[in-house]
């Protein structure tokens, strides 16, 4: 397996102290967290359990901003562009930096038009800042509806098999201990979402299921031994 890093540039046309609130704010809503390992100051997100680890490294200089994205870590990582390793997280998390990247654009585009906008004497030079930090807040929200959605879906996904599960857990059965570990992780990130109660109630299911489960096999082997 070849290691590397993905790398993704971008420029922009604002202040670099701009895009570095951008890109915390990102961080923060994409589940990202500091870490310093290997040598390498960089970001990362999941457990290597359950979600396989996804690391972000950024640079920024006076008008480009510099993306080292990859799974693992980084004295192994799988570049995103790897066809054997994870395909559907890989691709949630081009759609992240996509995202990002996009704010990083429009945030330069409303620099360009405000500044336009002073020099026509449209508006006064002091709500330039004032314009900017509501693009900010725009990206920001971009950013937290984008997590909703995809955390609102573990919601929605836990739900559903929590559900089927008690139904099959009254017969003795259960989707598996994996599935169902998978469920209620996905039910806790979904708390983070706007279906917080979708959330609430897969969980509470998914427990239902697995004491359904242990109480009829119980039955079952006493029945057995009787």
């Amino acid at each position: 397996m070849k290691y590397e890093k993905s790398v993704f540039e971008t420029y922009f046309s604002v202040a670099p102290e701009m895009i570095n609130n951008l890109v915390q704010g990102w961080l923060s809503s994409n589940g990202f967290y500091f870490q310093q390992k290997f040598e390498t100051n960089y970001f990362q997100k999941g457990d290597g359990m359950i979600t396989a680890i996804q690391c972000f490294e950024y640079f920024i200089e006076p008008n480009k901003l510099t993306v080292y994205a990859y799974l693992k870590n980084p004295k192994k990582p799988i570049p995103l562009d790897n066809k054997l390793y994870a395909s559907a997280l890989k691709n949630e998390y081009k759609n992240d930096l996509q995202l990002l990247f996009q704010q990083v654009s429009n945030m330069s585009a409303q620099s360009i038009n405000v500044s336009a906008a002073i020099a026509q004497g449209q508006i006064t030079p002091d709500s330039y800042q004032y314009n900017m930090q509501m693009q900010t807040g725009q990206a920001l929200a971009a950013f937290e509806e984008s997590k909703n959605k995809k955390n609102g879906s573990c919601a929605i996904f836990c739900l559903v098999v929590g559900i089927i599960d008690v139904l099959i857990g009254l017969f003795g059965f259960t989707f598996g201990i994996y599935i169902t570990i998978c469920a209620i992780f996905l039910g806790v990130k979904g708390l983070n979402s706007n279906k917080k109660g979708l959330s609430i109630a897969g969980l509470i299911l998914t427990g239902v299921s697995l004491v359904l489960f242990f109480v009829t096999m119980r039955t079952g082997a006493a029945i057995i031994q009787f």
